[in-house]
């Protein structure tokens, strides 16, 4: 079992794996994210749109493996635009879709903790500036 101290690049497995995790911890907190919807519209669906969104593309990561993160963070923001649901789902397909641009402008297979942590963030500030 691999550590997160361990890790120092993420390629496609490692993205893969980031991806399984956090669709597993949404899918614990569906309710509780429901409960606290109040942007863009209070309607109480903000968790079961972003589990939705992230169902398919999450299980088609694990189908369709692959170690190079330009391909998984690829075949993600495209699955996610295809499942986005709500307002919710919308606009954390576009994350992203956001992140893949990121990734792909450095135009490697792996990325450095450093490097994927900076993409993160300019995904993050790309979605501050939309919303």
């Amino acid at each position: 079992l691999t550590t997160a101290a361990e890790i120092t690049e993420v390629d496609g497995w490692v993205f893969t794996m980031l991806m399984v995790s956090g669709f597993a911890k949404i899918s614990s907190k569906v309710n509780e994210l429901n409960i606290i919807n109040v942007f863009p519209i209070a309607d109480g669906d903000t968790g079961a749109n972003m589990k939705v969104c992230l169902k398919l593309p999450v299980r088609n990561l694990l189908l369709d493996t692959s170690d190079n993160i330009l391909i998984a963070v690829s075949n993600l923001a495209a699955d996610v635009l295809l499942n986005g649901q709500g307002n919710s789902g919308t606009i954390l397909s576009h994350f992203f879709v956001s992140l893949a641009e990121e990734v792909r402008s450095l135009k490697k297979t792996s990325l450095t903790v450093d490097e994927f942590a900076t993409c993160l963030a300019s995904a993050g500030t790309k979605m501050d500036a939309a919303v």
